[in-house]
């Protein structure tokens, strides 16, 4: 449905995925699903710190736990975790889904920098993009060459410019001729809204850097303050889903164990 443009069948497959998955009724139908992958999460987190305190990576986890809840609404079987990484169908299936999204990101990476250096072509020349390198190699080693014993420092520190990224929304395109913001946006253009900035707008947000849970207890902020499903008629069908695994787990959580932050700070995006 995301790769679909509007029109027609896209309307038909929201409806669907609206009715089907998404509805109030369906989802609490739905809660025995949720709360299993919820309960195997929870012994496994439990086996692997039985003896004490334990260094865990949650994010594969939670990518397994969200797979494998929307697999079971779909079609009645688990396709990830531990005690899957030596299953036929389910190996077969991961492959499968792999590489539909590697194609498909791909395609859509090229059809959008394609499209944007068409409509700007002035901004994407070699000598454009050769100007944006050099003037950030100086700040990236302090205004000296690297030589063999500060290479180590480069490539980290270089690592990280290239690692910094802007959390956008999934590109979009103009159906029809319109005006945002004073600019005339033709039909056909690719649009890419700037999530990060929406969320941290000091206008909106008091010390919008800061994690503050309470600061939504007061009710007063706007629908379009925090978009992490996106907007409009295109958002994500799927947020009253993640609202009810966000709450179930981080409950769930927060009863069953004792956290410490570790030997790293937490990036806050």
């Amino acid at each position: 449905m995301g790769s679909v443009e509007y029109g027609e069948l896209w309307r038909n497959l929201r409806r669907i995925s609206a009715i089907e998955f998404f509805s109030t009724s369906r989802l609490t139908s739905l809660f025995s699903i949720r709360r299993d992958e919820v309960n195997i999460l929870m012994r496994r987190l439990h086996s692997i710190s039985s003896h004490g305190y334990a260094k865990v990576e949650l994010r594969p986890m939670f990518l397994d736990l969200t797979s494998n809840v929307i697999l079971r609404m779909v079609a009645g079987k688990r396709y990830y975790g531990e005690d899957l990484k030596d299953n036929v169908e389910a190996r077969m299936f991961r492959e499968i889904l792999e590489e539909f999204f590697r194609v498909y990101y791909n395609d859509k990476c090229g059809r959008l920098h394609s499209n944007l250096a068409e409509q700007q072509p002035e901004y994407y020349t070699d000598d454009i993009i050769k100007g944006h390198i050099l003037k950030q190699l100086p700040q990236l080693w302090n205004g000296r060459l690297p030589i063999f014993s500060t290479i180590p420092e480069v490539l980290n520190k270089a690592k990280a410019e290239l690692d910094t990224e802007t959390p956008l929304l999934a590109p979009h395109f103009a159906s029809a001729d319109c005006t945002i913001g004073g600019y005339l946006v033709p039909a056909g253009t690719a649009l890419l809204v700037n999530a990060w900035a929406i969320q941290r707008d000091p206008k909106v947000w008091d010390d919008p850097s800061s994690f503050k849970p309470e600061r939504f207890e007061s009710g007063k902020f706007g629908a379009y303050s925090l978009i992490p499903f996106g907007m409009g008629r295109r958002a994500c069908p799927g947020d009253g889903l993640a609202k009810r695994m966000m709450t179930l787990t981080l409950g769930s959580f927060i009863q069953s164990f004792e956290w410490d932050q570790g030997w790293r700070k937490i990036k806050l995006i």
